[in-house]
């Protein structure tokens, strides 16, 4: 038995338009840093809600040690649902 997580890229609410649109859009954003930058943006407003100046909490990683790919479809996942 198969277990499938995410989005497939070919069955977008439709929404968000074709599928290759969704997906053309995503590898232009990933290519941009568009990822990066909201992930660090969202990293910055977590630390000051806490009222940090230093790095992630003990235990945690930065997102530059997470594979590029799988913060991208983490990202994407968040921003389309």
């Amino acid at each position: 038995m198969a277990v499938r997580i995410g989005s497939p890229w070919r069955d977008p609410p439709a929404e968000y338009g074709p599928w290759s649109t969704v997906y053309d859009r995503f590898r232009s954003w990933a290519t941009a840093g568009v990822f990066e930058e909201l992930t660090q943006a969202m990293i910055a407003e977590a630390a000051k809600k806490r009222g940090s100046r230093g790095g992630p909490p003990a235990g945690r990683r930065e997102p530059s040690d997470l594979h590029g790919t799988f913060l991208e479809f983490s990202c994407i996942s968040a921003i389309l649902v």
